[in-house]
């Protein structure tokens, strides 16, 4: 028997059930991993209230990014084998292959080989915020050194993996956070300025910061108000990547962005869905990940680890907001 996370309805995290069930069995073109770490994302707090992107279907599973080992192959998998360590991507469906597991079954299009140098929760932290942060700074923006970049709600595990990779290409990483209770941290970081965005004017200060030019590239996970903020201050020729909806809370929340509000800001809507279902994309961008993880640029940052019996309490944790960099989940 093996563990698994479930819910039987949408809600908050008192849905949640840790239950025990027979260990799946791969189908043609899949893979049993046993799952030694996952790791906690926005988008599953979205999928159990059933504000995702596509609806559970009950009773559904939880989780979307995790390292393991294959335990069995499907028929058909010729790119792995048994004993092969493994990191499962955001492109696997929840309601089936959910990675708040022991166990769980997944394609073998969303399992990446695990880099060797990495140990497990490490590598649980790495692929979807790491590629998230290349895929807007290095393969969207093309970014050079001495632009500044706003990176906002930088102490996330996208954030964190943003500064790092600004500070590589010598970038000025601008940083906001809520309050002033992250600010040293994230001095601590690397970053060259921090703004909280609860005690100073946002727009006036990326503008001070950069002297009236305005950020080349703005790195966005929260939306609404503060993205109307943060685009004020938005270079000419600049670029911003929007990929999440921190404000909204809910993607049932309706958003109104004006045409030509879009047009004139360069507004661009970051799916990391798009790079996992290019071969080409996720080839490149993985193999960047690697060079840097072997370069010493980029290093994943856990804050805190649960047990999978401690699911709901690690939600709470995450949506209240209080981590720095990411947070995972062990059977």
């Amino acid at each position: 028997m093996s563990k698994v996370v479930k819910f039987y309805q949408t809600g908050g995290t008192e849905v949640l059930k840790v239950e025990e069930r027979p260990i799946p069995e791969p189908s043609i073109g899949e893979v049993l991993v046993k799952i030694h770490a996952s790791a906690l994302n926005r988008a599953q707090l979205l999928y159990l209230q059933g504000a995702y992107a596509y609806p559970p279907q009950f009773p559904s599973m939880l989780g979307d990014e995790a390292v393991g080992v294959i335990e069995k192959l499907g028929a058909g998998v010729d790119r792995f084998a048994v004993g092969d360590r493994v990191s499962i991507l955001s492109s696997t469906n929840m309601i089936a292959n959910g990675t708040h597991a022991e166990h769980t079954v997944v394609s073998v299009d969303a399992v990446i080989p695990t880099p060797e140098t990495l140990d497990n929760l490490s590598a649980a932290a790495l692929w979807i915020a790491y590629l998230t942060a290349y895929a807007a700074i290095i393969e969207g923006a093309n970014l050079q050194p001495g632009q500044p970049v706003v990176i906002a709600a930088a102490s996330s595990s996208s954030g964190v993996a943003a500064i790092q990779i600004v500070k590589d290409v010598g970038g000025i990483e601008i940083a906001t956070t809520r309050t002033s209770r992250k600010k040293e941290a994230l001095l601590d970081l690397g970053t060259d300025y921090v703004i909280t965005t609860e005690e100073e004017d946002v727009t006036a200060r990326i503008l001070e910061i950069t002297q009236g030019k305005g950020a080349k590239v703005i790195f966005d996970p929260i939306g609404g108000e503060m993205l109307a903020k943060l685009a004020a201050a938005r270079a000419s020729g600049g670029d911003i990547y929007d990929y999440g909806v921190l404000e909204a809370g809910s993607l049932a929340t309706t958003l109104t962005v004006p045409l030509v509000y879009m047009l004139s800001k360069r507004l661009q809507f970051l799916n990391l869905l798009d790079l996992l279902a290019n071969p080409a994309r996720l080839e490149k961008g993985s193999h960047w990940i690697q060079e840097a993880l072997q370069k010493g640029i980029i290093k994943p940052i856990v804050d805190r680890v649960f047990k999978l019996d401690e699911i709901a309490t690690a939600l709470r944790y995450m949506e209240a907001g209080n981590q720095i960099g990411k947070i995972l989940v062990t059977p």
